[in-house]
C-alpha cells in the first residue's frame, strides 16, 4: 500500500474524528502540540495573483511535523482557485502522510463548533435548537458532529437561495433525526424574516460561511440566554459579527490561539482598547482540559481562525489508521 497517497475521503469515523479531536485538544492545552507561525507568501502568475499559505505545526512528543500548504489564485479580487495540501512529517522528514487538506480542514472545523458548543453549552437543556448559517462542504460536516455530540431537538440553517435550502435541507435529514428547518437569510441586502426564524430560541450558531453583511446584535439577541456561537471563517475576508456583538461585556471568548485570532479571526476588527476589554476564556485546548466549566450558563464565543494543531491531530489519526508510524 502506498502510505504517502492521497485519498478523496477521510479515513475516519465521526466517532474517531471527535475521540482524535479530543485528546488532541487536551494535548494541545498542555503544551503537547505546538503551533508554528504561518508564512504567507504572494506573486503573479500569467495575470493572476497568487497567494501561498503555510501553516505548521508539532507534536513535541511523537516528533511528528504537519504542513499545510494553501495555494491560492485571485483574479479582479476573486478566488479562482484554491488547492489544499497537508504533509505529515517524522523527526527525519520523511512523508508519512500526504493527503488532501481540503478533507482534513472540514472535518477537523465542523468538529471544533460541536465541541466548543459541547464544553461551553449548559449541561441539559430541553428542546436544544443548533441554528448553522452555512451549506457548504463546512456546513455539512458541522451538521454530522452536532448531531453527534449534542442531540439536538432541531437543526436549522440559513442560506442565500431557495436551491441550497432545498438541497441542503435533503441532507440534514438523511444525517440526523432531529426536525430540520431551511430559511433564506437574505433580502435586499439585508437581512430577512429568516434570519429572525434562523436564530429564535437557538442556543447554538455556528457560521460556518462568510455572511454578505456582519451579524447585528438585535439578531443574536434572539437566542437563549445561555448561547453559544461558533464562527469558523477565519481567513481575513470575513466580517461576520458586528462590532456590537464582540463587544458585548455579557459574552466570554474561546480562540483557537490568541495570537492568530488578532490576525485572521472576527476580533481583529477591533482596536486595542476594545481588544482589550474582551472578556477571554483562552484557548480551545484551555476548555478541552476543563476550563469553561465555569462558563457554561453564560453567552461564548468561539471565534476560531483555524491553526495547524488542528490538522496535525487529524492528520495524525489518519496516519496512524493507516499505520504509517
Amino acid at each position: 500500500m502506498d502510505k504517502t497517497g492521497s485519498n478523496g475521503e477521510l479515513d475516519l469515523s465521526v466517532l474517531e474524528v471527535v475521540e482524535a479531536m479530543r485528546e488532541g485538544f487536551r494535548n494541545y492545552g498542555t503544551g503537547g502540540l505546538v503551533n508554528i507561525p504561518s508564512v504567507v507568501s504572494s506573486e503573479l502568475v500569467d495575470g493572476k495573483k497568487v497567494i501561498t499559505i503555510v501553516t505548521e505545526a508539532k507534536d513535541v512528543v511523537r516528533k511528528l511535523v504537519v504542513k499545510k500548504t494553501i495555494v491560492e489564485s485571485w483574479v479582479d479580487n476573486k478566488k479562482s482557485s484554491r488547492d489544499t495540501r497537508v504533509v505529515l512529517y517524522d523527526s527525519s522528514g520523511r512523508a508519512l502522510l500526504n493527503y488532501s487538506g481540503d478533507w482534513i480542514t472540514n472535518a477537523r472545523t465542523g468538529a471544533a463548533a460541536a465541541l466548543s458548543a459541547y464544553w461551553l453549552l449548559p449541561e441539559r437543556i430541553s428542546s436544544l435548537k443548533v441554528a448553522i448559517i452555512g451549506t457548504g462542504a463546512v456546513a455539512s460536516e458541522v451538521v454530522k458532529f452536532v448531531d453527534y455530540l449534542l442531540h439536538p431537538k432541531k437543526i436549522c440553517f440559513g442560506s442565500g437561495s431557495k436551491d441550497s435550502v432545498s438541497r441542503f435541507s435533503s441532507f440534514v435529514s438523511d444525517v440526523s433525526s432531529a426536525d430540520v428547518e431551511g430559511h433564506v437569510i437574505y433580502s435586499n441586502n439585508s437581512f430577512s424574516d429568516g434570519a429572525d426564524a434562523l436564530l429564535r430560541d437557538a442556543s447554538v450558531l455556528v457560521v460556518a460561511n462568510k455572511l454578505d453583511i456582519p451579524l447585528p446584535s438585535h439578531l443574536v439577541s434572539l437566542m437563549r440566554p445561555h448561547r453559544h456561537i461558533a464562527v469558523l471563517s477565519g481567513d481575513k475576508q470575513q466580517h461576520n459579527l458586528e462590532g456590537s456583538v464582540l463587544v458585548d461585556r455579557s459574552s466570554w471568548f474561546v480562540f483557537d490561539s490568541q495570537q492568530r485570532a488578532r490576525e485572521t479571526s472576527e476580533v481583529r476588527h477591533l482596536d486595542v482598547a476594545g481588544y482589550s476589554m474582551l472578556n477571554v476564556i483562552g484557548t480551545i485546548g484551555d476548555v478541552a482540559l476543563g476550563k469553561g466549566e465555569p462558563y457554561r450558563s453564560v453567552p461564548t464565543i468561539y471565534d476560531s481562525s483555524g491553526m495547524g494543531v488542528s490538522d496535525l491531530i487529524l492528520a495524525s489519526a489518519v496516519a496512524k489508521k493507516r499505520k504509517c508510524f
